[in-house]
């Protein structure tokens, strides 16, 4: 909580990991250390102390804390709390009865300083089936988002969440994982008497967002809400032309590879929709799509916007 990183060398210095992983695992370290981030102090210093002292299998043992939420459930909070009005119950039902987010006294970015798969953050159940619906890591981003958008503090660009969008996607999060999700239960817009709810990508997700919501946001914040949109598109193709490729080189979809090539050698497909300077809708059947030339070239784009 104090980002002590000198403090947690010297424990480890001094007894056993073994000893150690019994003795903080009720806490969950990683899940403190991502809510009491101080952005004006040592700030992710105490991540490497901790992966340091506790070995990065503690990480992925330890993943979802009493509450249900993973680590970065707790950084989106962390990022919900410091640059939004939204409330606590808003984001978890797990924070109704708080009146504060837990580590509001300190601040992301130093204002101030007083796969499991499966996300704990915006939880909601079907008003009509009661089915409990739960969001993907990708989907939680694109929550965290849109009340970034919503309810952001003046100058926001939400740069932030697509530069953890690249992050996850450079780390081979799972960009096609469907959840059933119902956006007018997150958004408490639902009125009983139907089930709203659908498998449904990030992508999708965000596209189901109502229109008038976004138009009413800055200039700085649609362009960053369309830039994140872009990013989780081209990463669904990307992911979708590897898988093909693979298909395609085994001995089992040879056949089926050159059936599928000779038809798209009749299209030469589509689109020029761009963002910094990059084709994020077309393929041209030849050429592999690449993220890295959008998360350069296409984030220094939205950097000049």
């Amino acid at each position: 909580m104090a980002g002590n990183a000198d403090l947690l060398y010297d424990l480890g210095e001094k007894k056993g990991r073994t000893q150690i992983h019994e003795e903080v695992k009720s806490i969950h370290p990683y899940h403190l250390a991502a809510s009491f981030l101080n952005g004006g102090g040592p700030c992710c210093t105490v991540f490497d102390a901790l992966n340091e002292v506790l070995g990065r299998s503690y990480l992925l043992q330890h993943n979802i804390n009493d509450l249900g939420h993973t680590i970065l459930d707790s950084l989106l909070v962390s990022i919900l709390r410091s640059h939004t009005s939204v409330q606590p119950e808003m984001v978890s039902d797990e924070f109704r009865a708080l009146s504060r987010f837990p580590g509001e006294e300190k601040d992301i970015c130093g204002r101030w300083d007083a796969d499991s798969p499966e996300s704990g953050l915006f939880l909601r159940r079907c008003t009509e089936c009661g089915m409990e619906l739960k969001l993907g890591p990708l989907h939680a981003l694109v929550s965290t988002t849109f009340f970034l958008g919503q309810f952001g503090m003046p100058g926001e660009t939400l740069f932030g969440p697509l530069t953890i969008l690249v992050c996850l996607i450079n780390m081979n999060v799972d960009v096609n994982m469907r959840m059933n999700i119902s956006v007018e239960e997150i958004l408490r817009t639902s009125e009983p008497g139907q089930c709203r709810h659908r498998p449904m990508t990030a992508a999708e997700m965000m596209m189901c967002v109502p229109a008038s919501a976004i138009h009413s946001w800055t200039n700085a914040c649609q362009v960053g809400w369309d830039c994140l949109l872009h990013t989780l598109r081209l990463a669904e193709l990307s992911e979708t032309e590897n898988s093909y490729r693979h298909d395609r080189d085994s001995p089992e979809g040879e056949l089926s590879a050159r059936e599928t090539d000779g038809e798209s050698q009749s299209s030469n497909s589509v689109g020029h929709n761009t963002i910094g300077g990059v084709n994020v809708s077309s393929i041209d059947g030849q050429r592999p799509l690449d993220l890295r030339q959008f998360s350069n070239a296409g984030i220094a784009g939205l950097a000049e916007k």
